[in-house]
């Protein structure tokens, strides 16, 4: 069938590298995956390297959404996560070149670092319901900080200070299908390697109020044919244009 089923109870338990999962073997052959009610986490790499999986929902009860969990699932594109999930791991949908539709619940207090890096040419519908994160303009944003933490092909940066005043590290880095971009007056900083691989990017501006181009930031950006930057720009750093 195809079909992987995950059962009993607690956790799915801890594993170190992609090749210590127990169906490591049937990844590539993998379509669906089945998690049954009894369950409290997603572990580490459960689903690295599932290549034909194309969309999964996680029961209530499950909290914990680990590190590398959907790493590479290249065909995946609807994830429904439950009410009850309340972290997501560091690069938990990690090169998901897919992604159609993600939801942020209202239970989730902690998204990681580079949770949907490299989403390539992904245009999801990502929604949210958070206190502690919301999205504006298909961008996920970090309410406390007020900074963007990731964005897709069909992002656009608010111009609301209330809503934004910095964009994360490497939250466009790897989306091949950003064409365009303009990082709006209210953005003060911008973090390294923000661009960084996205190669089908041609025009970018940079508005006034943003000082620094930070390490590496349109590195890799090999269509890039126009950038534009204010006069009051004092520095850009190692690797912008590498």
């Amino acid at each position: 069938t195809k079909t992987l089923t995950i059962s009993g109870e607690g956790s799915m338990g801890e594993f170190f590298t992609p090749n210590t999962i127990p169906w490591k073997e049937f990844r590539s052959e993998i379509v669906t995956v089945v998690i049954e009610e009894g369950i409290v986490d997603i572990c580490d790499y459960a689903f690295y390297d599932c290549i034909r999986l194309k969309n999964i929902t996680i029961p209530s009860g499950v909290t914990l959404i680990r590190s590398h969990a959907f790493h590479n699932c290249k065909s995946l594109t609807t994830v429904v996560l439950p009410e009850t999930v309340k972290t997501i791991y560091d690069h938990a949908f990690e090169y998901c070149p897919k992604l159609e539709s993600i939801n942020i619940p209202a239970s989730v207090t902690k998204i990681g670092y580079g949770v949907f890096r490299f989403a390539k040419e992904a245009t999801p519908v990502i929604t949210s319901a958070s206190e502690e994160y919301i999205v504006d303009g298909n961008c996920l944003i970090e309410k406390s900080t007020k900074t963007v933490i990731a964005g897709f092909a069909n992002s656009t940066i608010s111009t609301d200070a209330e809503l934004v005043t910095a964009i994360g590290r490497c939250a466009f880095q790897g989306c091949t299908g950003l064409e365009e971009i303009t990082v709006p007056s209210n953005v003060k900083s911008i973090g390294v390697y923000l661009f960084e691989n996205c190669t089908n990017l041609k025009k970018a501006t940079i508005s006034e109020n943003t000082r620094a181009i930070s390490d590496g930031v349109f590195s890799g950006c090999y269509n890039l044919a126009e950038v534009t930057l204010s006069s009051t720009m004092t520095r850009v750093s190692k690797l912008t244009f590498n």
